[in-house]
Formats: structure tokens, sequence, C-alpha cells
């Protein structure tokens, strides 16, 4: 799920949503893929009551990337998901 430019997920923003923050310790998650920090794992808000959300939240993350599944475990495979390793693209900008 792409982060929404200028959209930072804070505690309070969450909150607002409705989201609480759930102990992650029931699935096995690799850490945020850009800066290494453990994610924590919330409540989806409007979801079913086992809809989670995973998320960075490190102030040393410049990305702060989440993702969503219908349960923990659904969840969890998504944030551990990985790509190949690629080569560096040229961009313009």
């Amino acid at each position: 799920m792409p982060k929404a430019i200028g959209f930072e997920p804070t505690r309070n923003t969450i909150k607002a949503m409705g989201a609480r923050r759930v102990a992650a310790a029931t699935v096995l998650v690799k850490p945020c893929p850009f800066c290494g920090a453990t994610p924590e794992m919330w409540t989806w808000p409007g979801g079913g009551p086992r809809k989670r959300m995973i998320l960075c939240r490190s102030d040393d993350c410049y990305v702060s990337p989440m993702v969503s599944g219908e349960t923990p475990t659904a969840a969890a495979r998504r944030w551990n998901a990985r790509t190949a390793a690629s080569l560096p693209q040229q961009i313009t900008g």
C-alpha cells in the first residue's frame, strides 16, 4: 500500500481514526526495510475485529511504511514480503 505524500501516521492520527495498538508478539515480523526499526501492530479502524495494520513509526524512518491485512498473520505476511534485490534504475525529475 503506497504511503500518501505528506501523510505521516502519528500516534494521534492513528488513534483519531479509531485504531488501538495491540501486542505484535503473536506474529513474527521483519524489521522495517528502510530503517531497521521494529514495527508496531495496530487494529485497523473500520475493519473486522481481527483486521490489523503494521507500520514503522521510528523517528529515524523517512518512509513510514504501512500495510494491512484481514488477520494479524495476513498483515505480517504482507509486511515481511520483500522484492528480490534489483539494480538501481536511473530516473529524472
